[in-house]
């Protein structure tokens, strides 16, 4: 677009404007619908509606909150003017854009939008609308759904029991729960059932608990005690257990891998600790040698519920396996819990490893029990590895923080610290950098002076 001078008024360049280009152009009539000045804009988006050029109903429907009167009007006017000639996906997409209007602060949008939704229902097939539902984007398919809803478009049962059907879209899922409580109960009963196989666990829960209210779960209830989400579980639970139900006895009969899937399994050890099955720890500690991962920690998961004391041997056991996310829970262990390990007892495990050196951490809190650690992993790491980088940093910071601890090397600590080859192994990680070098020296001479 050309820019004027600024002694020309809004007007008289609008005017120059228009007599300088031909505006046919749906490129340029976009730039123009973006300009400064509310003349270009509406003159824009009435020249959008003379010429009915293809793709430029979501671009006139842009302006439709504009902030001038006049635009905003002449590009409600054009869209409904343009909304028979346009393409299906230019339909679509103006239809998301009006239905954003619903949140717009500027004005009140709501009579006119009732008035586009006539015009739009009037002129898409149901088909079409059916199809935009449930293979468009997150977007137009919540779209369509509202007003397929609100203007019973169709069988709102047929509707509601697809959108809680949803495996991408927790939201439609979630909505069509809510809208379902407000239906009679056969039908209401058969879009939340279908909501207790929702791939979402929010949405199931939210179906259970309905169904629940309205003593439509019968023993739909039961299988929910094996459901993979927590808070599905805790519900059914809770509803059993307030009816005498035997939760303890459900759940081992559950443990019986000959009859139950490793997941069930996984749930049940998970929902016995959570009973507070003390009586049954022995079993879930059983399961610490099952094939399955994550059966192993659920199982040590289980007996740290069950047995918070025993962390200490807990962390030993789950770092003597090989499964990374049990490695994890072990790591965890040791952060969130304080479970105490000890770190030579920890390198025999592991060895010169990623998981080693993710729990130095434990070490740092004294000077020289950080120093074997950096010690022990160098002695056994190549020196272009990754692992060898991080132990630079790691030797550097302790160079760094060394000059302010006051702790003093315990047993033999200093004799093997100042050994000749565990030094130029430490050396060997910061090679080149003879400044640290030295600082480490001194550090250690210090230390280990009488």
């Amino acid at each position: 677009m050309e820019f004027y001078s600024n002694t020309l008024t809004p007007r008289e360049q609008f005017e120059a404007e228009r007599e300088s280009q031909n505006w046919n152009d749906l490129e340029h009539l976009q730039d123009v619908l973006k300009y400064y000045s509310g003349y270009f804009r509406q003159a824009a988006v009435e020249r959008c509606e003379k010429l009915g050029l293809p793709g430029a109903l979501p671009f006139v429907a842009s302006r439709l909150n504009d902030w001038v009167p006049q635009v905003r009007q002449a590009a409600r006017k054009a869209v409904l003017a343009m909304l028979d000639g346009a393409s299906l996906s230019e339909q679509l997409a103006t239809l998301v854009i009006v239905q954003s209007l619903r949140n717009a602060g500027r004005v009140d949008h709501g009579e006119w939008i009732s008035e586009f939704e006539l015009k739009f229902l009037s002129t898409i097939g149901k088909e079409d609308l059916w199809n935009a539902f449930k293979t468009g984007p997150r977007k137009q398919s919540r779209t369509c759904f509202d007003l397929i809803r609100r203007h019973a478009f169709m069988p709102i049962e047929q509707l509601l029991e697809y959108g809680v059907g949803s495996r991408v879209d927790i939201v439609l899922a979630a909505r069509s729960v809510e809208f379902a409580a407000q239906l009679d109960a056969p039908a209401r009963s058969a879009v939340l059932k279908r909501g207790l196989d929702s791939h979402f666990g929010a949405v199931r829960r939210a179906a259970l608990q309905l169904l629940l209210a309205q003593g439509e779960a019968g023993a739909m209830v039961n299988e929910c005690l094996l459901d993979k989400h927590a808070t599905v579980r805790s519900l059914a639970m809770s509803h059993l257990a307030s009816r005498q139900f035997d939760l303890k006895d459900f759940y081992r009969e559950a443990l019986n891998p000959a009859t139950s899937p490793a997941a069930n399994i996984r749930i049940a050890l998970l929902s016995l600790a959570a009973l507070g099955s003390v009586e049954d720890l022995d079993a879930i500690k059983a399961y610490t040698s099952a094939a399955s991962a994550g059966v192993r920690l659920a199982a040590y998961m289980g007996w740290l519920r069950l047995v918070p004391s025993e962390k200490d041997t807990l962390v030993l056991l789950a770092f003597a396996d090989v499964a990374p996310s049990i490695r994890k829970f072990a790591r965890m262990l040791l952060e969130r819990y304080g479970a105490y390990a000890n770190f030579a007892d920890l390198y025999r495990l592991l060895g010169p490893s990623d998981d080693l050196f993710k729990v130095i951490f434990m070490v740092r809190s004294h000077k020289w029990n950080w120093l074997e650690a950096i010690a022990m992993l160098a002695r056994d790491t190549p020196l272009n590895s990754h692992v060898a980088a991080e132990l630079a940093r790691e030797l550097r910071s302790w160079i760094s923080s060394a000059r302010w601890e006051r702790h003093r090397p315990i047993g033999k600590q200093g004799e093997e610290l100042s050994d000749p080859a565990t030094m130029a192994h430490l050396e060997a990680l910061i090679a080149g950098e003879s400044e640290l070098i030295e600082q480490l020296r001194g550090h250690i001479a210090l230390g280990t002076a009488n």
